[in-house]
């Protein structure tokens, strides 16, 4: 049967069959399952505003709930504070109104964005057929965070085909959607 997406739902296969390692990162039973095509998932990454402050979203009804710049230059009052610094990562750009991959060379405080998983897992492949401005490793996606999607999301759905690598590196207004998931970290603070 088709779903809503226009794809299969008997697309699923026991893990522990020849089919079902194939998901595994190891190839054989004991690796990590389902890395990538499950959801896309959004990372505290977010675009600079002209004053160097994180944006909120693209407009008020597609924002992050944080308050903050929206595309248009106004302000999202609505929301709550953004956390303190240390828990997200601000990037900059030169142009924010368009997608530009090549700015992860300049987006880490006028630097290379090592160790982001920007700058080392993508480079730029223009395909004016497709609309993909850029590729990661393994054929994900990259696309560079701008003014109207400001928010970076991780991954890709069970949907995007082989586009859904672990790398991939795309764009979000910052809202929920039935695609997009987060993943919650846990760290030793001391």
């Amino acid at each position: 049967s088709t779903n809503e997406f226009g794809t299969t739902d008997d697309v699923t296969q026991p893990y522990n069959t020849e089919v079902g390692y194939k998901a595994s990162t190891t190839g054989n039973i004991t690796g990590v399952y389902d890395m990538s095509g499950g959801a896309q998932e959004y990372v505290m990454g977010v675009l600079a505003d002209s004053s160097g402050n994180p944006r909120s979203g693209n407009n008020t009804t597609y924002n992050s709930g944080y308050n903050g710049t929206l595309s248009d230059g106004t302000m999202y009052t609505s929301g709550a504070n953004f956390p303190d610094s240390k828990y997200y990562d601000l990037y900059t750009s030169t142009s924010p109104d368009a997608v530009n991959l090549s700015l992860s060379l300049t987006a880490c405080d006028e630097g290379i964005c090592y160790g982001h998983a920007l700058s080392e897992t993508t480079f730029e492949k223009i395909n004016l057929n497709s609309g993909t401005f850029g590729n990661s490793w393994y054929n994900g996606i990259a696309n560079f965070v701008y003014a109207g999607s400001p928010w970076f999301i991780r991954g890709g759905t069970s949907i995007s085909g082989s586009d859904a690598s672990i790398f991939s590196l795309d764009t979000c207004f910052g809202h929920s959607t039935c695609t997009n998931a987060t993943r919650s970290v846990l760290v030793v603070v001391s």
